[in-house]
């Protein structure tokens, strides 16, 4: 029997689990999950070091420089508008090609915009209460709580920058989302197991 054609993309928000969950679900459906590639394939193609494609986001909005992590923030330096352009282009690419060729889930990287118009896509947006996304990033990076306040505020505001810059809508506006989920309510393995089965559902695919 033929198998289904289907992609799941998962936007977060910063320190919701959101990528755990995705790399989770992933595992459950027998597919890969597109993250760090697409960094690496972009930067391959742009000869571009990865940590300055992999910040790209966070540099959409202008941050002080005492800001408590410059170099998680800051990374990209005095690069231009242009090559967070460059940037965008290549990752959609890359994105493109990789729906087209296989079953799987990506995640982040203005994918739900990318492939909006493909009807075998479901784009799901995960988030999370700021106290839990608070308290994940001060268990995960192991720093204070008024470091992972600024942080996770920080990092909030240039994802949604970004987004607006290079879609037009905010990456948790509804309009563009199959599913949006609070993390919160059942964690990383019940969220997981939940999507899981609203995907297998939707494209009526074998448990």
């Amino acid at each position: 029997m033929e198998r289904r054609k289907f992609v799941i993309t998962v936007t977060n928000q910063f320190c919701s689990m959101g990528r755990v969950i995705a790399r989770r679900m992933s595992e459950l459906l027998g597919v890969e999950c597109y993250n760090e590639y697409i960094v690496k394939e972009t930067a391959h193609r742009l000869c571009l070091p990865a940590d300055v494609v992999d910040q790209a986001e966070e540099r959409s909005r202008k941050i002080q420089r005492d800001t408590v992590f410059p170099t998680l923030i800051q990374r990209l330096g005095d690069q231009t508008n242009e090559t967070q352009n460059r940037i965008f282009r290549t990752q959609a690419d890359t994105i493109k090609a990789l729906a087209e060729k296989e079953n799987c889930v990506i995640v982040g990287r203005c994918s739900d915009f990318v492939l909006d118009e493909l009807d075998y896509a479901v784009h799901i947006y995960i988030y999370a209460p700021f106290s839990d996304r608070v308290g994940h990033c001060i268990k995960e990076l192991e720093i204070g709580e008024d470091a992972a306040l600024r942080l996770v505020t920080e990092m909030e505001e240039s994802r949604i920058a970004y987004h607006l810059n290079y879609t037009g809508f905010r990456p948790d506006d509804k309009s563009h989302k199959d599913i949006l989920i609070d993390s919160s309510l059942l964690g990383v393995e019940g969220t997981a197991q939940l999507l899981t089965h609203m995907v297998r559902q939707k494209f009526q695919l074998p448990a």
